[in-house]
């Protein structure tokens, strides 16, 4: 299903919505592999960068095993991270004035506005959810008995389908489930029937910079504009959908 749909987003954006008006250049391989030349061999900043990534990674993934052997640490995601930036500055990796990977006037070029950005959509979220919001459109669609299911369901993921630009999806999906599996059990419907579609809703991220990491990265190149964004989004979001609705009812019952 996200195979087909990334398939018919790509083709809509590359020949639709902004289709490339670039040329075939003939040189561009030999172009390519001179640059790759040019780069030589690994210097020992970049060996740097790249076991520190490393280990900040491993870190991730074995997280929960380090909390298990040193329980004092109770280490989150977010503190990996923050070690993995802070050895960046601190651990020296040869002699002389600027020793460390990073220096302090490094972070002058890091793209602060997207990082607002990407913060506020954040704080908007979690606005949104302690504000009552969340809760009161919850209220509102579980109340609605006389809907039928198809029509409810195709209510919940079009919500979905926009709150997820604003909230992350593990936040998204962690309020909107239980709930869901509640509206199921009251409708006499499969729960999976109603749980999968909200769960891949929540994953259709395309309207606004600060709805995922890698639009956010899309956008701090400058090349592509927030209007820009939002009006190919929107057309994204109807087909996301149209798709997941589809494969609600005719692929899940083969599978399930």
């Amino acid at each position: 299903m996200s195979g087909i749909l990334l398939l018919l987003a790509y083709w809509i954006i590359v020949r639709w919505a902004y289709p490339s008006r670039l040329g075939l250049l003939d040189s561009a391989h030999d172009i390519i592999e001179d640059e790759l030349r040019a780069l030589g061999p690994m210097k020992r900043k970049e060996r740097a960068v790249l076991t520190l990534f490393l280990m900040t990674v491993f870190g991730w993934v074995l997280r929960g095993q380090i909390n298990e052997w040193w329980p004092a640490l109770s280490l989150t995601d977010t503190h990996i991270a923050m070690l993995g930036a802070i050895a960046l500055f601190t651990i020296p990796v040869k002699k002389g004035a600027k020793p460390c990977v990073l220096q302090w006037d490094d972070t002058a070029k890091l793209p602060w506005g997207i990082l607002i950005l990407f913060g506020g959509g954040l704080a908007l979220a979690s606005a949104l959810a302690q504000g009552g919001f969340i809760d009161a459109i919850q209220y509102f669609i579980s109340g609605q008995n006389q809907w039928s299911s198809v029509l409810i369901l195709i209510a919940l993921v079009t919500l979905v389908l926009f709150l997820t630009e604003l909230m992350s999806n593990v936040a998204l999906v962690t309020v909107f489930l239980p709930v869901i599996a509640g509206i199921a059990l009251g409708l006499d419907q499969s729960i999976l029937a109603m749980v999968i579609p909200i769960t891949l809703a929540s994953s259709c991220a395309f309207m606004l910079p600060m709805a995922t990491p890698p639009n956010a990265i899309v956008f701090a190149s400058g090349h592509v504009s927030v209007a820009q964004m939002v009006r190919s989004g929107f057309w994204l979001n109807l087909l996301s959908l149209i798709v997941i609705l589809l494969t609600n009812y005719f692929l899940l019952p083969l599978i399930f």
